[in-house]
């Protein structure tokens, strides 16, 4: 954050404060929202929230070295009289500040949104501006009310760029953002059924995401999938340049001579090659929308290519691994019908090491309303028909991923399927051999992430059995859990710490311990 004073700070937000606070002359130099990892020069803002309020831990905040406080309860105010800054609303007054903030600061700012690869565009954005340029991007995907103001202040006036993660699960959302953000790029990944629930149907989505390309100015620029008509069609609600990138011959940055083998993405753009480190083909269209960017800065595809080569997928977004002796494709942090397909196929084209088989481990999908069942359906079936040799899937719509499968020529003994996460570790128990490849894949709300730290345990627990046959080996084992998983959600461990809204719950597709987001 460039650092600013107090008396803006508290002007800008519309609060009031003791005239030694209106006096000071010692530099606010961040912004935070969590109590426990305050730092001294910051301000804390205590966001209440419906299971813990921030003005709780306001006088832990300043023992950690807090400026001030930004406090709505006359109570707190009077507790902290020359520390604490008073506003009506204090989820209002940090929108305010943000959006001041954002106006002293000359970096172009690059909203990105879309149904899905919003973070995994994000950060290979990040790879291919950042080898020539100083920037800032979101902190993991902070892309909603609190986590976009909080972005924001993380831009310095030394930065020629701010890549921004915009979210939404119900209409409107976008819009706001992006009068906040005010960007001068949007970047558009994909449409798809992401929080169709909230938004009612697949073109309230389209219209939805399409606001981030309607808030641009005259002289800004749209990025745009134009493999996908529905995000090609979003040209028509600006008056600002538009670049459609993709691999059809309308694009105007078209990727050529793709090829995909041994994790390594390889293709070409305007005679330049391309190679991503990356487990599958459908990191093309993110990798493209970057470049486009890059080569509107200026930057040579040569230094492009160079930054994109250092791209790692962030976890629990289609991140490989080896686990002991089996080969793991963690895409745990959220799921899709759109990008449940994109995984489907990622598995189906892998070659398992020697005698090894491709399991598919699923969780639900939530957020899709009433289009949930047949949904699950059709994935049963998308995993069958790519010839994914095991399903293990747990959830509420599990059976109904099951009798997809089964539908479409699956049998019964490659499948396990049940309400419970047990479901899946005893599957694996049973199913496990070298050389196998895993994928783990659901919605946030399912945790799914659990079923890959079960794997670590499982496969240390078979190296010290090597190591020492005659040893005794406690296995960890979640067959034990009683609840729904979408039930199994608890709060990160020490949350009471955090200032704001505890909507980061299990019916979000999406979640981060401190600031909740949308799709």
């Amino acid at each position: 954050m460039q650092p600013v004073l107090l008396n803006q700070l508290i002007g800008a937000c519309n609060g009031t404060a003791a005239d030694s606070l209106l006096r000071s002359t010692e530099p606010v130099t961040g912004m935070s929202i969590d109590s426990r990892t305050v730092r001294p020069g910051e301000v804390f803002w205590c966001l209440p929230g419906s299971r813990q309020n921030g003005h709780s831990f306001a006088a832990q905040a300043l023992s950690r070295g807090a400026r001030a406080c930004v406090v709505s309860e006359d109570s707190v105010f009077r507790q902290l009289p020359q520390a604490a800054i008073r506003v009506p609303a204090v989820e209002q007054a940090l929108t305010r500040f943000a959006a001041w903030y954002r106006q002293q600061q000359p970096a172009r700012v690059i909203g990105v949104t879309g149904s899905v690869g919003k973070t995994t565009t994000r950060e290979l954005l990040w790879h291919a501006l950042s080898t020539t340029l100083r920037g800032s991007r979101s902190p993991r995907n902070w892309n909603n009310h609190l986590g976009v103001p909080l972005s924001l202040c993380g831009i310095e006036r030394s930065h020629a760029f701010a890549v921004l993660e915009l979210g939404a699960s119900e209409s409107g959302e976008i819009a706001r953002l992006a009068r906040l953000a005010t960007p001068e790029i949007a970047v558009i990944t994909a449409v798809g059924l992401a929080h169709v629930a909230g938004f009612g149907s697949r073109e309230q989505i389209i219209h939805e995401k399409g606001s981030l390309v309607a808030a641009l100015p005259a002289d800004g620029l749209a990025v745009l999938n134009g493999d996908d008509p529905a995000v090609r069609a979003m040209a028509r609600r600006t008056s600002a340049r538009v670049i459609l990138a993709g691999e059809q011959p309308h694009n105007s940055l078209r990727a050529t001579d793709v090829e995909f083998f041994a994790n390594q993405l390889r293709f070409t753009v305007d005679s330049t090659r391309f190679e991503l480190n990356v487990p599958g083909r459908h990191f093309l269209l993110p990798a493209l929308l970057a470049v486009a960017v890059a080569r509107e800065f200026g930057i040579p595809l040569a230094l492009v290519a160079e930054g994109l080569r250092q791209f790692v997928p962030v976890a629990g977004r289609c991140r490989l691994e080896t686990i002991g002796p089996w080969t793991v494709i963690d895409d745990s942090y959220n799921a899709s019908p759109e990008s449940m397909t994109a995984a489907s196929q990622l598995l189906a084209a892998r070659q398992p090491a020697g005698e090894g088989r491709r399991i598919f481990v699923a969780g639900d999908m939530l957020e899709l309303g009433p289009l949930a069942a047949n949904c699950h359906f059709d994935l049963g079936g998308q995993i069958a028909r790519a010839g994914i040799d095991l399903l293990a899937v747990c959830g509420e719509f599990a059976s109904q991923v099951k009798q997809g499968a089964l539908a479409a020529g699956m049998q019964p003994v490659q499948i396990a399927a049940g309400q419970r996460i047990g479901t899946v570790t005893s599957a694996l128990e049973n199913w496990l051999g070298d050389g196998d490849t895993i994928l783990v894949k659901g919605s946030r709300g399912m945790r799914l992430e659990r079923v890959t730290g079960w794997l670590r345990e499982q496969a240390l627990a078979r190296a010290a059995s090597a190591a020492n046959p005659a040893a005794t080996t406690e296995r960890a084992s979640l067959q034990s859990d009683t609840a729904h998983p979408q039930q199994l959600s608890p709060a990160q461990p020490g949350m009471q710490h955090l200032s704001g809204p505890a909507r980061n719950s299990a019916s979000r597709s999406e979640q981060v311990p401190s600031v909740p987001a949308g799709g």
